[in-house]
């Protein structure tokens, strides 16, 4: 597939990402319901990762902000977090774009990803080695403890249990 292509479809998913945040702030409003923590909160306890090593630490700590769910996308690594009523505030644009390879694998994925576990990169290397296997994000649901990594197309790839 051409790289022309690729492009339609990374412009394809920012539509989508922008009208979806357009609809859950409409919703926010409709419901005027105070969200129960703030991006500036959610900042903090990023702050204290230095590598995958820390992951459990940093997911108790958003649980007991009252983080239910957050989905990371890589290409510009906006996370979007949201509470248990379905409320959401957004990091924005964390770095500059990366291109999210077309073709998947997973199996180099794989390998990159245990490694960050293990700590033995950080979140930039991290989100960059996700761009160049075809990881395209993932989502942490804090409530059943998974966490979801998926592909440029939306399928899910990969789901592991959050250790904690």
């Amino acid at each position: 597939m051409s790289a022309g292509f690729y492009f339609m479809i990374h412009l394809y998913f920012k539509k989508i990402k922008f009208e979806f945040r357009y609809r859950l702030k409409f919703l926010q409003k409709k419901t005027n319901k105070k969200m129960k923590f703030t991006i500036e909160q959610i900042k903090a306890e990023h702050q204290k990762v230095k590598s995958g090593a820390d992951f459990p630490q940093y997911i108790q700590g958003m649980k007991n902000l009252g983080v239910s769910k957050y989905i990371v996308y890589v290409a510009d690594g906006n996370t979007e977090y949201f509470d248990a009523d379905h409320q959401s505030v957004n990091s924005g644009e964390k770095y500059d774009d990366l291109t999210v390879a077309g073709d998947l694998n997973l199996e180099q994925f794989k390998t990159r990803l245990k490694l960050h576990q293990q700590g033995g990169t950080d979140y930039p290397v991290f989100c960059s080695d996700c761009a160049e296997n075809g990881v395209n994000g993932w989502e942490m649901d804090l409530n059943a403890m998974t966490c979801t990594y998926f592909d440029t197309k939306g399928n899910d790839i990969l789901v592991e249990q959050i250790p904690g």
